[in-house]
């Protein structure tokens, strides 16, 4: 029952991404884990405009990732930025977060990152406050996938974090 209402979730995610303007907050994070390259692989969707809206205000200046104006500035920004924002501990330990890449999807920016040394992780704690200083609605979604458990989480205002547990 769970997968199918987060199926739904995400088709409406694609759906909403079809569509420059939106009155819900929501960013997708899927995270899994890679045995074989001993680290924890995470992917986030989050639409343009909400991400440069909120990254704008923190960096005090405009940004533009993902858009064609977009600068080594704003790619800096984003990186600090979600840094701050979304936080992991494996097994208990902080975890070095780090950034690898995005790319555009129609309005949505996918943000790759990784955390490298993980050998089993049998507890991931996730905190996530991404672009909920902007929007108090605003849900991030966690999918999670660790050798074949997986678990889906929202994350929103005042339950930004999840405490996740794995044989």
């Amino acid at each position: 029952m769970k997968t199918l209402r987060f199926i739904g979730m995400f088709a409406i995610f694609a759906l909403a991404s079809a569509f420059s303007a939106h009155k819900f907050y929501m960013s997708i994070y899927q995270l899994r884990f890679n045995a074989d390259k001993s680290r924890l692989e995470i992917t986030g969707r989050i639409f343009i405009d909400d991400l440069n809206e909120c990254l704008s205000k923190y960096a005090k200046t405009a940004t533009h990732v993902g858009e064609p104006q977009q600068s080594k500035d704003d790619v800096a920004y984003l990186q600090r930025y979600m840094a701050e924002q979304l936080k992991i501990k494996v097994n208990g330990k902080p975890a070095t977060l780090t950034f690898v890449s995005t790319e555009i999807e129609e309005t949505v920016v996918i943000c790759y990152f990784r955390v490298d040394g993980v050998k089993h992780p049998r507890q991931i704690d996730v905190s996530n406050t991404a672009l909920m200083a902007c929007h108090s609605e605003q849900q991030n979604i966690l999918q999670a996938d660790v050798s074949g458990e997986k678990k889906n989480i929202v994350l929103k205002e005042g339950e930004t974090s999840a405490h996740l547990v794995f044989p």
